[in-house]
Order: structure tokens, then sequence, then C-alpha cells
């Protein structure tokens, strides 16, 4: 069942998460409002609602349903991605990177030249790689010295197109790092993100 419908049916409207979540007391008195609004179609007039949740879980946690705004949210994102409506406008630059990363030029997969076998693989993924590729590089000598046999693959886990809703892309973006772990004869990652998505 979508969380939509869950929301709909078990929604009690106690407002336990509207007073922790600036999202909803922005956008409706209950989940159920919104819920109701996304059935009714209303994100095709505001498609910014469901990309304004943070997708923080904080709902889950303080709802006694246990019920999850964001994964409602998110849900909705995903449908629009279907529709052809989204990703939006302004996430143009986003979609425009995760587009690199599928290609061959931005991702690199290296044994550990150091070892015989490499047996596992550490992922910084492309925010700490752009953040600080220094830092990366010190964590990655790090890992080295403390359990030889550490390869290393650069490139993106996908998250950004996770997160617009671009469930297609981000398949790709595990198998392409799924095909660099095999290709390097590794059996871990060490990155539980990926752990999650496989």
């Amino acid at each position: 069942m979508s969380e939509l419908k869950r929301i709909i049916e078990k929604c009690t409207e106690c407002g336990l998460c509207v007073r922790e979540c600036d999202f909803l007391q922005r956008y409706g008195d209950s989940p159920k409002e919104l819920a109701e609004k996304f059935c009714a179609g209303s994100y095709r007039e505001n498609p910014e609602v469901p990309y304004s949740c943070n997708l923080c879980n904080l709902c889950e946690v303080v709802c006694p349903e246990g019920l999850n705004v964001g994964r409602m949210c998110l849900q909705q994102r995903c449908l629009m991605v279907q529709e052809g409506s989204a990703p939006l406008p302004q996430h143009q630059p986003i979609v425009n990177a995760q587009e690199s990363y599928l290609s061959d030029s931005t991702r690199l997969a290296l044994p550990d030249l150091k070892a015989e076998t490499t047996t596992r693989v550490f992922f910084p993924g492309c925010g700490l790689s752009s953040y600080s590729p220094r830092l990366a590089m010190i964590v990655y000598s790090y890992l080295q010295e403390m359990l030889p046999g550490t390869g290393i693959a650069l490139g993106c886990c996908g998250a950004p197109s996770y997160l617009l809703g671009e469930q297609s892309e981000f398949r790709k973006m595990i198998q392409l790092l799924e095909q660099d772990v095999k290709r390097l004869h590794a059996s871990s990652v060490s990155r539980s993100f990926l752990a999650q998505s496989l």
C-alpha cells in the first residue's frame, strides 16, 4: 500500500507531527489533509510541495501510527517523474551532475596496488570527494594501512537522483558501482548507503 493511502486511512489528525514539522505547518493542517490534496492532484498546481519536505523521518518517529509524510512526498516525486512533470526546472543542475556521473570519464575504480588482492572497496561518494579530495585520500590511505587489500571507487551513489524521484537513474548508478566493485574482484564496499540500497 502506498504511504499516501496509509496516511488517508490511518492518520488521526492528532497534530503531533505538525507541531514538530515546519513543512507540515506550512502546507497542511495534517498529513491526512496533505495526502488528500495530493490524491486530488494538487501537486500539479504546486509541484514544489512534494519537494519541500526534507525527508527527515521525524514524522514517523512521533506518529503513534508510524506514518511517514516524507515517504509519501518521495512517492509523489516518483509519480511526478513518471508523468514527466519532474524533476522541476530548478533541479536541472542536479540532473546534469547526475548524468555526468553515469559516464566512464567521471568514475574510477582502482585495486589496492600495495596488496596482492583487493578484498574490499572504499567508496567515499561524490560528496566527500568533491568537498575535500585531500580528506578522501587521507581516509583511503588510513584504510589501506589498517585493512590491506582495500581498493577505491570514485563516483556517485545516486542519492540525488533517488531524492528527485528518478528511481531508474538511481538504479543505473548502483549497477555501475556494482560493476566497478566486481571488476576489482572485491567482496565488500565500505559505504552504508550502498549496502542499504543493494
